[in-house]
């Protein structure tokens, strides 16, 4: 597994993928929020959303997607090693 170059103000550490572990200080996120977290263009989270991906709220009409979710997705990640996905 290769290890992660993580900077945290003004400091470099080397961490194993599986060690990093983000904290999430909000209860939902739009979906550019979401998308934003993830370096992805909203239209992916869109595909995500309708493809049942990912699971949202919808209070007073507009589209969240709870934290859980987030950290759904950060927990089921692996580390890319080439080959078939």
């Amino acid at each position: 597994m290769n290890d992660y170059t993580v900077k945290r103000q003004g400091e470099t550490s080397h961490v194993s993928p599986r060690e990093t572990k983000f904290e999430i200080n909000r209860a939902a996120f739009s979906p550019a929020e979401f998308a934003g977290l993830f370096g992805r263009h909203l239209s992916w989270a869109y595909r995500r959303i309708y493809a049942g991906d990912i699971r949202v709220i919808s209070p007073s009409g507009s589209m969240l997607i709870p934290a859980t979710e987030v950290q759904r997705l950060l927990d089921a990640a692996h580390v890319y090693e080439g080959g078939d996905a």
